[in-house]
């Protein structure tokens, strides 16, 4: 708290100033209980916390006083479809409370274990975007959660069938890269693909992976040769492009200003209310599902806590919020940042890389706040090597 207050006799930038209080998205984690055990899940250490009413009440009334004029609910985990009628509640009270000015977007993170038609008919019904976690072939999703792939194949063809709008315009599969799936990473693709899954996102785990070595980078470059053939093969044939990280803008490789933040959580235009009604400004950094590692990442990370939404004192923290990551020092100075293969301000596409600052701190090892996971930077640097060679689209 007083840190807080320190930080509020600071005089922030204009910018800053328009941000504080102007929230975007509100992510909601409902529970931060799972029915998957995901091996390379960040949520390591969960509670039996769920959201009480009142927390989610006062997360959508946070929401609809936001000036902004279209706003997300973010439903989250844990796995949020365990608690599926609160979900509903939520959907309810929020249809009641929107300024009829103001558009309102629901979204959820789910594993699909649960989604029967009753739930699809749901989401459907309210044009949520959904946003389904799903690794691929057998031989990948198996890593994420064993002998789960017929469940969900089975629920891609329900929802591709029963609920074709949903499908193609709503429906997401993020797919999670670690080391042990990189060999199935394009035929996973092939087979989403296939499946004419409209949009597919990428991203490596957060978690340090110590069994990455740099002799693997070629095995990754050549999956991801294979998925820019076939996407390109397929925006030729079709004019569209499933594979998310590909599609590129006209100029949007212009320079970073120096310094400039490494994600948007530093805006404060987001934030994630955990299951006990603390608020963070992203839900990697929520606290009832997971124990940080080391001293290192908790001391930068504490003072980011902005408290319980409905302490009064909140919409100062808020307000402090942006001030607060920059002194963290992970969020910040992408120049600074570095990596076995080198400097970030010396790498071809710094402009365009997209390391989660989360996961500079996760790896128990590590006690350099510019430090970048080795297996992260390969990631990216391989991914956005054919991202540059793609051409663009909008």
């Amino acid at each position: 708290m007083n840190t807080y207050r320190q930080v509020l006799r600071i005089t922030r930038t204009g910018a800053e100033e328009r941000l504080a209080g102007n929230i975007k998205t509100v992510q909601l984690i409902l529970t931060a209980q799972c029915n998957s055990r995901c091996s390379y899940c960040y949520q390591t250490a969960k509670k039996s916390l769920r959201m009480e009413w009142g927390v989610l009440q006062a997360s959508i009334d946070l929401a609809a006083a936001s000036p902004s004029e279209k706003i997300s609910l973010v439903f989250l985990g844990g796995e949020p479809l365990l608690e599926f009628p609160r979900i509903r509640e939520a959907v309810a009270y929020a249809a009641g409370k929107a300024a009829r000015e103001k558009t309102c977007q629901y979204k959820i993170s789910t594993n699909g274990l649960v989604i029967d038609e009753g739930i699809a008919s749901f989401l459907d019904e309210h044009r949520f975007e959904v946003h389904l976690s799903f690794d691929g072939i057998p031989e990948a999703q198996d890593h994420r959660t064993q002998g789960s792939f017929p469940v969900i194949d089975r629920l891609i063809n329900h929802l591709k069938h029963r609920h074709p709008r949903m499908y193609e315009r709503r429906f997401r599969i993020c797919m999670t890269l670690i080391p042990a799936t990189i060999p199935y990473l394009a035929r996973s693709f092939h087979y989403l693909r296939k499946k004419e899954v409209g949009s597919v996102s990428i991203s490596p785990s957060v978690l340090p992976h110590p069994e990455w070595s740099l002799e693997q980078i070629k095995e990754l470059d050549e999956q991801f040769a294979q998925v820019y053939t076939e996407s390109l093969s397929h925006l030729e044939r079709t004019g569209d492009v499933p594979m998310r990280f590909l599609r590129k803008r006209k100029g949007d490789s212009g320079p970073r200003p120096a310094g400039g933040p490494m994600c948007g959580l530093p805006s404060g235009t987001q934030v994630a209310v955990d299951a006990d009604g603390q608020v963070y400004g992203c839900a990697s950094l929520a606290e009832s599902y997971q124990e940080f590692p080391r001293h290192f990442h908790m001391s930068r990370l504490a003072p980011l806590r902005m408290g319980d939404l409905r302490d009064p004192l909140f919409p100062a923290r808020l307000a402090a919020f942006p001030e607060m990551t920059h002194r963290a020092g992970i969020f910040h100075h992408r120049e600074e940042k570095y990596s076995s293969y080198g400097k970030c301000s010396d790498c071809t596409y710094s402009n365009a890389c997209a390391v989660c600052p989360v996961s500079i701190g996760l790896d128990p090892r590590n006690t350099d706040p510019h430090r970048v996971p080795d297996f992260f930077c390969a990631f990216n640097q391989v991914a956005l090597k054919y991202r540059s060679r793609f051409p663009p689209i909008y």
